[in-house]
């Protein structure tokens, strides 16, 4: 394979035929190899929006024992994570003679502070594939969130994996809204962080959900709720299920009221993505979009102040 601007795309499970059509739909890349879950891509350096975890500008070596390896890394940085998909023992005493270090543990109240590190791994017995150019600093690409038994549902581990992404939550001093809210797993995260919880949906909130002294929970259709009806928000919430469509139009809505200074929004699809329409979000001035391990067969878009 030819080295120059060569990435590796790693799919979550169950969405590689998600992340093929990306590539695909990206015309500036080429796909050149399929291995499982792994998609070896040729083009510039971009960000795509279905990978798990993505490993840009690959480089490789020829390496004749584990010693030599092992220099070969060390003299490239100090922090390596290897993806371990093969040749697994030689690889473990490849990674034993790195410099150790401990994945940050996650904690909701508090910002995880990521450390500078590359990815390695091995695609012979003496061939090694490197960069330090990773999308994230967690093996394999997933940041494991701790469990909360008292969350209304497992939506939770959406909110709480997207701000250790985007390295931002709110504050005490917050003002949120919660669109679409039942059974309350999003407004139980915000009730947490923030100072003040609207919640907003046709069914209530679960008890413990509810419960919170922050929380005004507001029974409406999330799509007829005005913005000038609420104010002014630091942040506004959706994991509605709807049309990607009406999803933009909400927040096109919002946006255009000029009261809402951040978003995080869950992007459902049924069936085939619609990239177009993906296009369209991402054009919208600071923002990102990415596929969270907590998802299913839909994406985390946020446009940050």
């Amino acid at each position: 394979m030819n080295q120059k601007e060569l990435h590796l795309f790693v799919a979550s499970q169950s969405y590689e035929n998600d992340l093929k059509a990306e590539i695909r739909f990206r015309r500036n890349l080429e796909l050149v190899k399929q291995e499982e879950n792994l998609f070896w891509a040729i083009g510039p350096k971009q960000k795509l929006w279905w990978p798990q975890w993505q490993l840009w500008n690959l480089q490789s070596t020829k390496f004749e024992s584990i010693s030599q390896a092992i220099k070969f890394l060390r003299s490239r940085g100090k922090l390596w994570l290897n993806f371990d998909y093969k040749l697994h023992r030689r690889s473990s005493l490849i990674q034993e003679g790195l410099p150790k270090w401990k994945i940050p543990v996650i904690k909701r109240d508090e910002k995880t502070l990521f450390r500078d590190s590359g990815a390695w791994f091995l695609e012979d017995s003496n061939t090694l594939w490197y960069t330090n150019q990773i999308s994230l600093p967690f093996k394999d690409g997933i940041i494991n969130i701790p469990e909360d038994k008292m969350a209304p549902s497992r939506a939770f581990q959406k909110l709480d994996e997207a701000f250790v992404r985007i390295g931002k939550r709110p504050i005490k001093t917050s003002r949120v809204i919660d669109l679409g809210s039942h059974p309350g797993g999003w407004t139980w995260v915000l009730a947490q962080l923030a100072g003040k919880v609207v919640s907003v949906d046709t069914v209530a909130l679960d008890e413990n959900a509810r419960n919170f002294k922050n929380v005004e929970f507001i029974k409406k259709d999330a799509f007829k709720i005005a913005p000038n009806d609420i104010g002014p928000l630091d942040w506004l919430f959706s994991d509605i299920i709807c049309e990607p469509a009406k999803l933009l139009d909400l927040v096109h809505q919002w946006k255009s009221s000029g009261l809402v200074k951040n978003f995080l929004c869950t992007i459902k699809f049924k069936g085939k993505v619609d990239f177009e329409i993906l296009n369209q979000f991402e054009q919208i001035p600071n923002s990102d979009i990415f596929h969270l391990n907590a998802n299913k067969h839909e994406l985390t878009w946020v446009c940050l102040d």
